[in-house]
């Protein structure tokens, strides 16, 4: 009995250390908050709170996978006084610091004000990286490593990245949201070419988005297309396997980021100036060609498209090649949804369609554009595509050409169809 009384003993004394926050093991420090503010202001460091629950899965994935890497332990004791706290069992300083989600790491100076903090569970190397970056106005860091060790969680992918960029921005966490998306710039091209599209549209807007709210977030944009554009007016020819290729990538990188900055005219200069380059200009030109399409339609640039664009039914005859591969493809949609997306894709080949439908009318190469329309109508004679075609020959003036369609979806369509093609074609001068 008298054992059995000890061992209830061992196990309460266990469980009051528990309520209290304190963790025995190496290198989170054992005493309470107070004393972990004092010993941090004596030793010159920071104080890192880990709040936990004990139902929290990402958090024991952290004191499985991070929290016990040696280069963690060793970076923790070199810069900070860590704690390990159960947020339910202190409610008082969870509620202080706004703890909402678990695991949350909080950084506080020595008198208990808040520097920042990370959310959710992170591997030791990006744990390391995102834990410099906020301490480092507060004291000298240890470099962050560069490699994970063998056996190590997957680092998170660009599209988890992207999911916890606008978690942080949802909780106010700009700085580490910040973070998240120039991750997924600056290194989402190696996540394989069928990111490349979100990379240089999404992530660049949403940066954009955030920079409403918090200027550096404009600042990292602009620095970026600065260094691109630098580049790109610096580029004289390749000089080794694959700078083409990288130049090119660069293109379409800055035409990217003067978009979401608002700043397109920047790079009407820059295709300006790649115009002197020989083809290796013409290259570059054509890369930042499609971000470029609609300023330049805008300006009725219609020879400079015509000439970007290269062959146009090429261009249009692949997407829509791929528009009808993708309706015969196999999917898991249900009917109603597959039906949505073919007429999204469908419709998206007639716009693009239209635009160098119009470039083509407006540099006078009307055979050319004849033959253009004749293919789009092939593919989709509704009367969405007849009004597109319709209205883009009004903006080019080609007025004989927006009547000729007119008159052709009076033959081929239904009465209310037509009267539709008819308003399009509003305010088109008498013959």
């Amino acid at each position: 009995m008298r054992a059995v009384l000890s061992r209830v003993l061992l196990v309460c004394a266990a469980v009051a250390g528990a309520g209290a926050g304190v963790s025995a093991e190496e290198p989170f420090f054992d005493g309470s908050f107070d004393e972990a503010c004092r010993l941090a202001k004596e030793k010159n460091k920071v104080v890192m709170i880990d709040f936990y629950t004990t139902w929290c899965g990402p958090c024991r994935m952290l004191d499985r996978y991070t929290w016990p890497d040696a280069k963690v332990k060793e970076w923790l004791k070199a810069n900070t006084v860590p704690m390990k706290l159960d947020a339910e069992r202190n409610r008082e300083l969870a509620w202080r610091y706004k703890v909402r989600s678990y695991p949350t790491m909080v950084f506080l100076k020595p008198d208990g004000v808040e520097i920042s903090r990370t959310v959710g569970f992170q591997q030791p190397t990006p744990f390391l990286m995102n834990a410099a970056r906020i301490i480092a106005p507060q004291t000298p860091v240890a470099a962050a490593p560069a490699a994970a060790r063998p056996g190590e969680v997957p680092p998170l992918n660009m599209l988890d990245r992207m999911k916890r960029g606008r978690e942080l921005m949802a909780a106010g966490k700009n700085a580490e949201a910040l973070s998240e998306w120039l991750w997924c710039f600056d290194h989402g091209e190696k996540e394989g070419p069928g990111l490349t599209r979100i990379r240089l549209s999404t992530v660049p807007t949403e940066i954009a988005g955030l920079g409403k709210s918090y200027p550096p977030a404009l600042e990292e944009l602009r620095k970026r297309r600065d260094v691109a554009e630098k580049t790109l007016l610096a580029a004289k020819g390749p000089n080794e396997p694959g700078a083409t290729t990288n130049l090119t990538l660069t293109a379409k990188e800055l035409a990217s980021l003067n978009r979401a900055l608002g700043d397109a005219d920047r790079s009407i200069a820059v295709l300006e100036a790649l115009s002197e380059r020989g083809d290796l200009g013409r290259a570059l030109q054509q890369a930042m060609f499609s971000d470029l399409l609609d300023l330049l339609l805008r300006s009725r640039r219609y020879q400079e498209i015509v000439l970007l664009a290269g062959d146009v039914f090429t261009i249009i005859d692949e997407r829509i090649a791929r528009c009808e591969e993708n309706d015969k493809r196999e999917s898991k949609l249900d009917q109603r949804a597959r039906q949505n997306l073919a007429l999204y894709l469908r419709q998206q080949v007639v716009a693009d369609a239209g635009k160098l439908y119009e470039a083509l009318l407006g540099a006078g190469r009307l055979n050319e554009a004849d033959t253009l329309a004749e293919r789009v109508l092939k593919f989709d004679s509704s009367p969405t595509a007849f009004v597109v075609l319709v209205e883009h020959a009004k903006r080019a003036k080609a007025f004989d050409s927006a009547k000729a369609l007119i008159d052709r979806a009076q033959d081929t369509l239904t009465q209310g169809e037509a009267s539709m093609v008819r308003k399009a074609g509003a305010g088109l001068p008498q013959s």
